[in-house]
């Protein structure tokens, strides 16, 4: 369980640290993050594995069964057999 810090984290998400810190408020699957200390300029850091596996779970419900009826509703128009 390799910890990175919060910048590294952003990486590998590609968000501004403003933005993953939006993106863990409205999404609580995102990993929580391990802060050490009390103060507010306390470094943050996260579990690498846990943000893999969640961007992993994100490609994975993806191709649900649900998702790709519904892509495959809303785009059925463009896809016409050649005649």
């Amino acid at each position: 369980m390799p910890l990175i810090t919060q910048a590294n984290a952003c990486k590998l998400v590609n968000y501004s640290i403003s933005g993953l810190r939006k993106l863990a408020a409205r999404d609580a699957s995102f990993p929580i993050p391990i802060k050490f200390g009390n103060s507010r300029q306390s470094p943050v850091f996260y579990d690498e594995e846990e943000i893999i596996n969640w961007i992993d779970a994100k490609k994975a419900a993806r191709f649900s069964s649900a998702s790709v009826d519904s892509f495959a509703v809303n785009n059925i128009e463009t896809i016409s057999p050649k005649t």
